[in-house]
């Protein structure tokens, strides 16, 4: 679901490791085609994340200019209750489906996700879609959609994944097309895992207000702290 893409060079203050680190990792995915590389691949994937990370690479860039601050060009991330976004959501929701479904084999499951799907969630108003077909269907399925949508630059991508948007529709579209049993066929497992407990929904909405007018980037990073927990949690696992 993530959809940002910064850069990482010359900024103030200066870029982490650790942020070389996951673009590093993003980067080879992506070039890659691969999010989960086989036994055989592993040395392989492993050592070209390595190489990419290397930030004395970005330290031998030449600095011609004075750095840009991380505030100056970082997209901001705003929130709105639930009951204030989920009228729109939900009819876009039905809306979509029936301009969409039409695109993409038969079979296709279509549920609506994201903070919009969760009641008593704070959220930033915008429409996400899961649409889950069989590994047979999933080219057919992705070439149909991409006829209306954009693939999202800024999200891996696999042979069982793709993640699409539109944010020139009103509320912003996300689509988050998955192959059933897929290693990325969680998005359900997440939406219903966090339905399910209100301390989650509230730790959430805790990380919202707290990054509220903030970084996107550094909210995405807080949020995708809670989300890998639940996914690597004994209560979601098998759901």
């Amino acid at each position: 679901m993530c959809r940002d893409i910064r850069v990482l060079f010359h900024f103030q203050p200066p870029t982490t490791d650790d942020e070389i680190a996951a673009a590093a990792l993003q980067y080879v995915r992506k070039v890659s085609g691969s999010t989960r590389p086989s036994r055989a691949n592993q040395a392989a994937f492993d050592a070209a994340v390595a190489e990419k990370r290397d930030a004395q690479a970005l330290r031998r860039l030449a600095r011609q200019q004075p750095a840009p601050s991380v505030e100056a060009v970082e997209e901001r991330v705003y929130f709105l209750p639930h009951e204030a976004a989920a009228p729109a959501a939900e009819a876009a929701f039905v809306a979509t489906v029936a301009e969409l479904s039409p695109l993409v084999p038969a079979g296709a499951e279509w549920h609506h996700v994201g903070a919009t799907a969760i009641p008593g969630s704070l959220t930033k108003g915008d429409l996400d879609i899961c649409v889950r077909v069989s590994a047979s269907d999933f080219v057919a399925a992705l070439d149909g959609l991409r006829s209306r949508l954009s693939d999202n630059a800024g999200s891996d991508r696999s042979d069982t994944y793709q993640s699409l948007n539109d944010d020139a529709r009103s509320p912003p579209l996300g689509v988050q097309l998955v192959v059933r049993g897929g290693p990325e066929d969680f998005f359900l497992r997440l939406r219903d895992a966090v339905r399910a407990d209100p301390a989650i929904v509230e730790e959430l909405n805790a990380i919202r207000r707290r990054f509220e007018g903030g970084s996107m980037h550094e909210y995405r990073l807080a949020k995708g702290a809670v989300y890998e927990r639940l996914l690597n949690s004994t209560t979601t696992t098998g759901l």
